[in-house]
């Protein structure tokens, strides 16, 4: 079943925030006066933020808890955008106004899609549990969750009282 906060799906958003943000501050940085940096470097910065985004992704997290950390990764492209020679040092307040836009415009397109991404999470899990009740066991028998699987309710029944013999089953010879 769909869960956002699973390893795997934290390993995904972590991925996607890198992603964005990382090509976000290349253009950011194109815009702001800077040369495109080269794509090793995209990819290197965005692989540190995308360690870090997955560590946060533990919850959902809305336009203002992913504003922070995206405005930091954005300050830390644009540092290593100019080590690497990406330029603009002329421009720099322009550039990192720039920056900022993109973080801002970054952590509206995620939040969105963590909205989205728990919203269809919590309706397959409405969909599945509605779809397929699943009995539970009980001492006194069989107790049901309301659904369309009533039909089979006799024959559990017949079946739990026949073999309602506690121990291990008997081995029949032939």
């Amino acid at each position: 079943m769909l869960e956002p906060t699973s390893i795997r799906w934290r390993r995904i958003r972590g991925g996607l925030f890198a992603a964005v943000s990382a090509e976000l501050a290349a253009l950011g940085h194109l815009i702001g006066g800077g040369e495109f940096p080269h794509p090793s470097t995209v990819l290197a910065a965005g692989a540190l933020v995308g360690l870090g985004a997955a560590g946060l992704a533990r919850q959902q997290r809305g336009f203002w808890a992913i504003l922070g950390p995206l405005a930091a990764s954005q300050l830390l492209f644009h540092a290593l955008f100019s080590l690497t020679g990406h330029g603009g040092e002329l421009q720099l307040g322009r550039m990192v106004v720039f920056h900022l836009v993109a973080a801002v415009g970054s952590a509206a397109v995620l939040a969105g899609g963590e909205r989205a991404l728990f919203r269809c999470a919590q309706l397959l899990r409405r969909t599945v549990l509605r779809l397929a009740p699943l009995p539970t066991l009980v001492a006194a028998g069989i107790h049901w969750a309301a659904g369309p699987t009533d039909q089979l309710r006799p024959l559990l029944l017949r079946v739990a009282r026949a073999h309602g013999r506690r121990g291990p089953p008997v081995l029949l010879r032939p």
